[in-house]
């Protein structure tokens, strides 16, 4: 995942701000059992990234299982300043993201 990231970003995530949406390996839960982040933030972060997520129902178990990550209250919070949005779960919510209005947030 941090390599397409990284490629996505013409090769480095070096100062970066990411958004990742969904934290939970499966839709509209708070299961985070298989969830990629963990490992891909601590990547990500070595590496000098800057992340923001959201998910609204792993929140907690994420603030626990990763602490130097940065929760957004919202969408768009997370959103601000990102250099790239990464969803990771296919919440129902992130379906219907108006990611044309939200662009000039990015």
């Amino acid at each position: 995942m941090v390599r397409k990231i990284r490629t996505a970003l013409c090769g480095s995530v070096a100062g970066r701000r990411l958004a990742v949406l969904g934290l939970a390996f499966k839709a509209n839960t708070d299961d985070m059992r298989k969830c990629p982040l963990p490992d891909a933030h601590r990547e990500l972060l070595a590496e000098r990234a800057d992340v923001h997520a959201f998910d609204p129902a792993a929140a907690g178990q994420a603030a626990e299982l990763l602490p130097d990550l940065v929760l957004a209250a919202s969408i768009e919070e997370a959103l601000v300043d990102a250099d790239a949005a990464i969803v990771l779960t296919e919440r129902s919510a992130f379906r219907s993201i108006p990611w044309q209005a939200l662009r000039s947030t990015m």
